[in-house]
């Protein structure tokens, strides 16, 4: 028998399911810190790393999409890895200028 060639799933279900998972993952993180640290805000200091941290979340996530052969799934959950780690990579290199007095500004 020939078998039917199985859907490669879509971008646009890649990309939802990635901003889906660092919502939860921002949820998970302050009620453990509300649970366990009594204080909300601790639970968002992961996200001041979170392109390292989203590997947590996003790499079994793309494993399992790779594992079904869902290339374009797999496509759009790295495109938004992808886009989170460059923007947490220049906010925090604006956060460590400010910081630092190496940036004066205009005036």
């Amino acid at each position: 028998m020939i078998e039917e060639p199985r859907s490669s799933g879509s971008v646009l279900l890649g990309f939802l399911l990635a901003v889906g998972l660092h919502g939860l993952a921002v949820v998970l993180c302050c009620a453990f810190a509300a649970l366990f640290l009594e204080e909300v805000g601790v639970g968002l200091v992961p996200f001041l790393f979170v392109g390292v941290t989203q590997l947590v979340y996003l790499g079994p996530a793309a494993a399992f999409a790779f594992a079904l052969k869902r290339n374009k799934t797999l496509t759009g959950i790295l495109i938004v890895g992808g886009i989170t780690f460059l923007l947490n990579a220049a906010c925090f290199g604006v956060l460590l200028l400010g910081f630092t007095g190496a940036w004066q500004g205009p005036g």
